[in-house]
């Protein structure tokens, strides 16, 4: 089962406002993709630090688009914040034009929810 499938209800009903994405280069040559909250409340994620959320990968294969891995931890994730209006940079691993990377962030009673895009390959 691809991980769209498990987080389908967890994505619904979605964000009342999308954040915006930014990519940009970071410091060290990584790639960084800046994510500005443009609602009035804070947005959450869960991930392994501030600057590494949990995220879903979909890859281009087979003519297609395939969920093909997400990233877990098996000693636990913490819940991260962007405050209203605030923005967070998150570095990704090395992707190219075949790779798409999601991350997902909710309100804080996690009630809505979006995958939202970090990448544009």
């Amino acid at each position: 089962m691809g991980w769209r499938k498990l987080l389908k209800e967890a994505a619904e009903p979605p964000l009342p406002q999308l954040p915006t994405v930014q990519l940009i280069q970071g410091t060290d040559g990584q790639r960084v993709a800046k994510v500005t909250n443009r609602m009035d409340q804070p947005i959450y994620y869960y991930g392994s630090k501030a600057t590494s959320p949990s995220t879903y990968v979909e890859e281009y294969k087979w003519g297609r688009w395939v969920d093909t891995s997400f990233d877990w931890c098996g000693t636990g994730k913490s819940k991260y914040t962007i405050p209203s209006h605030g923005s967070q940079e998150f570095h990704l691993f090395d992707f190219d034009r075949h790779t798409r990377i999601y991350a997902l962030f909710s309100t804080s009673d996690e009630k809505a929810a979006s995958l939202i895009l970090l990448n544009f390959p």
